[in-house]
Order: structure tokens, then C-alpha cells, then sequence
């Protein structure tokens, strides 16, 4: 059994912890994960410790997250201790003050390495805190968990008593799940409404599945401003979101922003199924100490990101407009790059270790996301399944297959890398979709895309208000900051054959100063002309001529149903169950 006891110490934003172990040999050595599972990034989490110590033999740092203490006597119970840094916001770190606390695990909890099956037992010394997790309980602020794999699975909150939160608790098929919600407005939020369509999600995703591959679920949800994310965990997930976009207790309509805070819910939530119990083989165990790379996050981010918009249609949380509004969206920001033309789905997939997760401002010229891409190739490949098959096959009916075989035998719980079409989809769909998944086909992507509309009678509604700086310039800007500075700029467009790049601030436009309020009004007028633009890069004030065209171009349309075909009729009922 490994024992570790962890107390807060709100004031410094420290917990401090203690691990304590019966030594089996001479030598022990410790780690610390680098990374999280399910975020594609080396996060370094040893450089948030201090203060390690031992009680028994010589502690040596070999590198930056593993240590080894030697002449150690066989049997002797060692205690090691040290100190972690909370004061990160993010999902996939830890947090503490006076009033709230998270734990992602993997941020803390060093881990001797040849104990990795051994059970564990934690202890919280915090009386002042309620503490809510997915481990069995075994008194008050015990916990206990089978092995390291499933506590580095199972995030804590800490709630001070007295600080405001909210506690739903639910069932569907008698599974518990409960919701801890933390932060801002938490007493001001209408939590029936946000209790019932939870239950919807919930119920759809596991008549979806058919079973679940968990004992109870709970969702950490802290409100904040302008926060956003989520994270996935075997029975469990994060989630962060701005507290002004949920309903409020007497609030007749929602935000406009809370379907997309839905689908945020639906898409940690699927994930429970597909990625947390089906997932590559390279990450049956994970390897937290070191990158590991899948050509195949296409099919667990990209299908889940395309299940994150149809689970609330079919659960009645959102309408068809918006169903397809937003369904549109997740294509379209992806599509707007022009990496989408230039970098595969396998390729993203195996390099988001440093594309997705590290940005630079070249990435929109050659990198895509296996997000949007692989939620637009879910879709794709989904009709096509159900038009070669009359309707009698989807992609549904392939992941719950994959899913019950793997329920069956665990051994098929893990995709041997690049195998999914090969394995799950129709001989004669295969050739097409691997060539769109493992090459950059533009051709190829853009006329199975019409071929899909096409089969469903579709069309794609011209976007309706774009920006003229970026239909006429093919300019992309943030209006966040105190200048209108640029994102993006397209290399066909006017704003980059005049030499703009990411990063510049724009100031004026033909000798006036340049507002967000106004930017498209002064680009209308000068249609047709040759503009000057004046800008800072690098602090040093420049200037450029802009060739602004007459008419802009085209963008990427929403999804609109205009003659549906039968399939599309079925496609749009099925989504709609």
C-alpha cells in the first residue's frame, strides 16, 4: 500500500505532501509525470515542486522529474515529502486559496516506479474543506484507489466551507453522477434548468452507447470570466466556463453562448467512451514520463468533436438551426486556415506535440487541427456509411460495435495505430478514407464534401455577416486589445501581398485612426482603390498599400437544408432521435 497525506496551506498556494512505503530493495526510484492525459503538451509539472525529502537512505536527483534514494534497508517503511506550487487556473494543474482548491494528479503526486499496481490510500488533513472525487471513499477525506493509473484519473476538488457552490446530483440507469460547481454566480444560476439538460446529455450519450464503462461520473465545474475548457478522465471530467454564458435563476431565455457551453459538456462526456476506455494502443497504459504519439487522434478527438453538436440535438437541448449553426462553426475554423490544405489528419495527429499545442504564427499556413478536420471527416464518412448501406449503417452503429467488442474482450479496448478504417469501415469506403486521412488531397477532400451534401441535399448558406477585412482583404484580427492587431492574413489575399503579418497593430487606415467600430466602413469605401495602412511592428511604425478589391470572396458557408434528400430527412431524424 502506498500512503499519501496532503494538507493544504492556502496562504502560500501549497499543498504539502507525504508518501509513505514499505522499501522492497535498496535503491527507489521516484517519478513524476511531465504531461496529463488527454492534453498533448509537456507540461514540466516538477518544476512546481520544493522541498523533497526523505526519512530514510540518500536522496539524488538523476533529471528533472525522477529521483532515486539509495541504501535504503529492505522492509523499512520510508516517508518522502515535499511541497507543490498550486496557483494555475488551468485544467490539467492544480489550484489553492481560501476558498477553493484542484488537484489534477499528475501535477503532484511523485510515484515510486516499481509500485505502479500497488494500491493507494489518500489522506486529506484539511477538516475546513468538502472534497469531491470519483475514488471509494473510505471515511471522511479518505480515499482510496486501486492503483497510480486510476489516481492520476481522478481529479479532487476542495470547496472551503462557507465558500458558495452547488452540488446536483443526478441518476440515469442508476448510475450516480453528480456535478460540483464552483466560482463565480454559482447561487445566481438557474440550476434546475442546467440540472435537466445535463440528465439529457447524460441520458442520450449512454443510450447512445449502450452501457458505460464506469461505476458513477462526476463533472468539476468552476465559473470564472472568459474562462474555457475541458478535460477529460476515465469517470470524470473538468470543465471551465464563463459564468456569464449559463442561465440565470430568472431568466426566461439562455445566453446565446450556453449551446456552446452544451457541447463543451457533451464532448468531456463522450469522451469517457472514446478515448478513456477505446483508445490508441499507445496509450494502453499511458506513458506520462515521455511524448507518445498516435497517428489516429483524428478518431478520438475528431468524432467526438463531431458528437459533441449532434448528442444535444438529439437530447432536445438545442434546435436544428442552431445544431447546424454550430456544427458549421467547428468546421469552418479549421477550414479558414490554410493549413487544412496543406497538413493531413494522421499527420496532425502524430505531430500535435508541436503543432496543435504549440502554435506559431507560420501554423495557419501549414498545420490543421484533427479537431475541425476530423469532425468534418466524421461527418463525411458518416452519410457515406449510410448511403452505401440504405440507411442500414453509420457511423454510430460502427463505434457502439467497436465498443461492445471491447467490452467483451479487452484486448480490443486499444487501435493499433492507423488501423481504424481498415478494421471498422466497409471495403468499399476504405481506399477513399484512408487517401483522406493519410494525405492532404484537396481534390479528393473537396469533392467527397459535395458528394456528402449532395447525398443529404444540402447546401452551404453564404456566411452572413464576415467581416469585410477579411472577406474583401483576407484579413483575420483580434479586437480584444487596445489595437486592432492581426491574427492571420490569408497569402492569396490583398492584406498579405501588402506585407501584413501576425502580430502587426494597426493604427490607420488613408490617414485615420483605425476603431473596431469603423475598420469595415473606411475598407468598404475604398473598394476598388489602392488604401495605405499604417502600422506597428516591432514598436517601429510602418506603412504599407493595400490593394482592395471590389467584391469579396467567398467563405465558408453554414450548412442549410434546402432540397433534403430521403438520407438527409433520416440523417436529420436520427440526429434528432
Amino acid at each position: 500500500m502506498l500512503y499519501y497525506n496532503l494538507t493544504p496551506i492556502p496562504s502560500s498556494h501549497l499543498f504539502h505532501i507525504s508518501l509513505s512505503l514499505v522499501a522492497k530493495d535498496s535503491d527507489l526510484l521516484l517519478t513524476l509525470p511531465n504531461w496529463t492525459s488527454g492534453s498533448y503538451l509537456i507540461r514540466d509539472y516538477a518544476g512546481r515542486l520544493r522541498n523533497l525529502h526523505t526519512s530514510h537512505g540518500t536522496l539524488t536527483q538523476l533529471d528533472k522529474n525522477h529521483w532515486t534514494i539509495s541504501n535504503l534497508v529492505k522492509g523499512t517503511t520510508v516517508t518522502i515529502t515535499w511541497n507543490a506550487f498550486a496557483y494555475s487556473t488551468g485544467i490539467h494543474d492544480a489550484w489553492l486559496d481560501d476558498g477553493r482548491g484542484f488537484i489534477n494528479p499528475s501535477a503532484l503526486f511523485i510515484a515510486p516506479d516499481n509500485y505502479a499496481q500497488t494500491a493507494i490510500h489518500v489522506e486529506f488533513n484539511a477538516p475546513e474543506y468538502e472534497i469531491y472525487t470519483t475514488l471509494v471513499s473510505s471515511t471522511t477525506h479518505h480515499f482510496l484507489a486501486p492503483n497510480y493509473a486510476s489516481l492520476l484519473d481522478a481529479p479532487f476538488t476542495l470547496i472551503k466551507r462557507g465558500t458558495p457552490s452547488a452540488l446536483i446530483e443526478l441518476q440515469y440507469q442508476n448510475i450516480p453522477h453528480q456535478i460540483i460547481i464552483s466560482g463565480q454566480s454559482v447561487t445566481l444560476l438557474d440550476l434546475d434548468r442546467i440540472r435537466n439538460d445535463f440528465l439529457a446529455i447524460i441520458s442520450t450519450t449512454i443510450n447512445f452507447w449502450g452501457q458505460v464503462p464506469f461505476a458513477r461520473y462526476l463533472f468539476h465545474l468552476h465559473l470564472g470570466a472568459h474562462l474555457y475548457g475541458g478535460l477529460e478522465h476515465e469517470a470524470s471530467c473538468v470543465l471551465q466556463y464563463d459564468a456569464v454564458s449559463l442561465p440565470g435563476l430568472h431568466e426566461d431565455t439562455a445566453p446565446d453562448a450556453y449551446p456552446d457551453f452544451l457541447t463543451l459538456v457533451s464532448h468531456e462526456y463522450f469522451h469517457a467512451w472514446l478515448v478513456k476506455f477505446l483508445r490508441p494502443q499507445a496509450f494502453l497504459p499511458y506513458s506520462l514520463d515521455r511524448e507518445s504519439h498516435t497517428h489516429d487522434l483524428w478518431v478520438f478527438e475528431g468524432f467526438t468533436s463531431y458528437y459533441e453538436n449532434l448528442i444535444p440535438y438529439r437530447a432536445g437541448t438545442i434546435n436544428q438551426e442552431k445544431f447546424l449553426y454550430l456544427l458549421s462553426q467547428r468546421f469552418n475554423r479549421v477550414r479558414e486556415r490554410e493549413g487544412f490544405n496543406h497538413e493531413s489528419l494522421a499527420s496532425a495527429s502524430f505531430n500535435a506535440w508541436v503543432h496543435l499545442y504549440k502554435q506559431t504564427d507560420d501554423s495557419p499556413y501549414a498545420q490543421t487541427s484533427y479537431y475541425g478536420k476530423g469532425a468534418q471527416l466524421a461527418f463525411m464518412l458518416d452519410v457515406a456509411l449510410r448511403h452505401q448501406s440504405n440507411n442500414q449503417q453509420s457511423l454510430d452503429t460502427v463505434l457502439r460495435n467497436w465498443f461492445e467488442e471491447a467490452l467483451t474482450n479487452h484486448e480490443h479496448r486499444g487501435l493499433a495505430d492507423g488501423t481504424f478504417l481498415s478494421k471498422w469501415i466497409p471495403q468499399l469506403l476504405v481506399e477513399r478514407f484512408i487517401s483522406l486521412t493519410e494525405t492532404s488531397d484537396s481534390d479528393l477532400w473537396y469533392s467527397t464534401w459535395t458528394d456528402t451534401l449532395a447525398h443529404l441535399g444540402f447546401t452551404e448558406k453564404a456566411p452572413q455577416n464576415t467581416p469585410l477585412c477579411q472577406s474583401l482583404l483576407g484579413l483575420f484580427v483580434d479586437t480584444s486589445r487596445d489595437f486592432i492587431t492581426v491574427r492571420y492574413t490569408h497569402s492569396e489575399g490583398a492584406a498579405f501581398q501588402a506585407g501584413l503579418f501576425a502580430k502587426d497593430k494597426l493604427v490607420a487606415f488613408n490617414g485615420y485612426q483605425i476603431k473596431v467600430t469603423d475598420f469595415d466602413r473606411l475598407i468598404s469605401q475604398a473598394r476598388g482603390t489602392i488604401a495605405e495602412i499604417h502600422f506597428f511592428r516591432e514598436q517601429v511604425l510602418r506603412a504599407a498599400k493595400l490593394a482592395i478589391p471590389l467584391e469579396p470572396k467567398s467563405g465558408c458557408g453554414s450548412l442549410t437544408v434546402s432540397e433534403p434528400t430521403p438520407l438527409g430527412l433520416n440523417w436529420l431524424r436520427t440526429a434528432n432521435q
